[in-house]
């Protein structure tokens, strides 16, 4: 309905901008419910330096050999209103700690949340992609293997003698040539990936099939190194990679798409 999609569209702009408020009401809810989850840390240590010097020392004063310990250095104000609304901060051994909170706090973190996120529009996607692929490529390089292929890989199974030894990109490659296989795609097939990651997935079935793809992503980091990857590889013939939501693609000019293909993170 028209009403519906004015108050949509009104919403999106808010939530487009919201990130970088600095208002300073906004900006000491923001810190004072991060902070107030942050405290709940009890296994590690995380130091959070403020933007005005002020140190807050969250989890164990005096951390243990082998403990992790870190330190969060805040340079602009808006960064508390960015950790609250679209930081997806998972503390793995402190879960039980940062899991169903009850406090005052947590309730209102979830409620503004929910109201940021609360539709997968196109502009909340791009929000929650660059907020999460944007950061640096570097960044992934440091935990990725060498194709940079992004989720879980395919191991072989333990039974396997080569299990012991198998790298963690030779079960990535296993995973990319099983969508290759299941999706019995052929050299004239015009396919249609939706989620590009750093492009191993494209350069792997154009290197196994020649075919052709048409790649999308939202990252525009992604799509800069992904094009870098494809250009080396010698397929810029072959891929073409788009910034682009998968509903807002155009229908192509020459026919539909032969297959289409989604490799995707459990969350996503």
């Amino acid at each position: 309905m028209p009403i519906t999609s004015a108050i949509n569209g009104t919403l999106d702009v808010i939530r487009a901008h919201v990130g970088s408020v600095t208002w300073g009401p906004l900006v000491t809810l923001s810190r004072s419910v991060v902070l107030s989850l942050l405290k709940r840390v009890e296994l590690g240590q995380i130091v959070v330096t403020d933007s005005n010097g002020a140190v807050t020392v969250c989890g164990s004063r005096q951390p243990k050999d082998g403990t992790p310990s870190t330190e969060l250095r805040i340079l602009k104000e808006a960064c508390w209103v960015r950790l609250l609304l679209f930081a997806d901060m998972i503390f793995i051994l402190n879960r039980k700690q940062l899991s169903n909170a009850t406090t005052l706090a947590s309730s209102v973190a979830s409620t503004i949340t929910s109201l940021a996120r609360s539709t997968n529009t196109m502009t909340n996607s791009q929000l929650n992609v660059s907020a999460h692929y944007d950061i640096s490529n570097t960044m992934f390089e440091a935990f990725l293997s060498d194709d940079m292929t992004y989720s879980c890989p395919i191991w072989s199974p333990n039974s396997d003698p080569t299990s012991t030894f198998e790298t963690l990109e030779e079960a990535q490659e296993t995973k990319l040539q099983q969508f290759i296989t299941y999706a019995r795609i052929k050299p004239s097939d015009h396919v249609l990936e939706i989620g590009t990651g750093w492009g191993s997935f494209a350069i792997a079935a154009v290197r196994k099939t020649g075919c052709r793809i048409t790649s999308l992503t939202l990252s525009r980091e992604q799509k800069a190194l992904a094009e870098k990857r494809i250009a080396a590889a010698g397929y810029t013939d072959r891929i073409e990679i788009l910034l682009c939501d998968y509903r807002a693609l155009p229908t192509p000019i020459e026919g539909l798409y032969d297959k289409v293909v989604s490799i995707e993170m459990l969350e996503a």
